[in-house]
C-alpha cells in the first residue's frame, strides 16, 4: 500500500513539474504583441436560400466574395419561363444600397434578343442592417428553336453604404 502511494505521488509531482515547465515556456516564449482595428460600423451582404420553381435542371451558384450569382439553365426552350429566388441579407449593422447590378458572362446558343431577364432587386434599393431582401429572377424565352437552348449567365451586384 505504501509502495503504490509513493508511486502515485511521484507521478503527480512529475505531471505538475511538466505542466509548470510547459506553461512557463509558452508564456515567456510566445508573448503576443500588435495592434488591432475594431470596425464598429460595417455592412456585408450575403446571398443565401436559393429556391428554383418547377425546374429541376437549373443550377444556381452563389459567390459571396464577388457578390455574384451564376445561373445555368440547360434547357431553356422547354420551360419558356424559369423563375427562381435568392435571399440577400445584410449581416452588418449599417444600411447599404444597391449601387449597381449587371448581367455578364452570357453563354448561350440562342439569339440574345429572344431572352428576357427580370431582376427584382434593382439599383438604389436599400437593404437595412440585419434585413433580408428576396431577389426574384425571371428568365423568359420568346423564340422558337428546334435545338436544345442553353443559357448561362451571372448577375453581379455592387453594394455601397452611401446612396448617391
Amino acid at each position: 500500500m505504501k509502495q503504490t502511494t509513493k508511486y502515485i505521488l511521484l507521478v503527480l509531482i512529475f505531471i505538475v513539474i511538466v505542466v509548470g515547465i510547459t506553461f512557463s515556456f509558452l508564456f515567456i516564449r510566445y508573448d503576443e504583441k500588435g495592434s488591432v482595428e475594431v470596425i464598429k460600423k460595417y455592412y456585408d451582404v450575403m446571398f443565401i436560400n436559393t429556391m428554383i420553381e418547377d425546374n429541376k435542371k437549373t443550377s444556381i451558384k452563389l459567390n459571396n466574395n464577388d457578390d455574384s450569382i451564376h445561373i445555368s439553365i440547360p434547357n431553356l426552350n422547354e420551360e419558356k419561363l424559369t423563375t427562381f429566388s435568392v435571399d440577400a441579407i445584410n449581416i452588418g449593422n449599417i444600411d447599404t444600397y444597391v449601387d449597381n447590378y449587371s448581367i455578364s458572362n452570357v453563354d448561350t446558343n440562342a439569339n440574345i434578343n429572344d431572352v428576357q431577364i427580370e431582376v427584382s432587386l434593382n439599383k438604389d434599393e436599400l437593404i437595412k442592417g440585419g434585413e433580408s431582401k428576396k431577389i426574384n429572377v425571371k428568365v423568359k424565352y420568346n423564340g422558337n428553336s428546334e435545338e436544345k437552348i442553353y443559357y448561362n449567365f451571372n448577375i453581379n451586384y455592387v453594394f455601397n453604404k452611401d446612396n448617391v
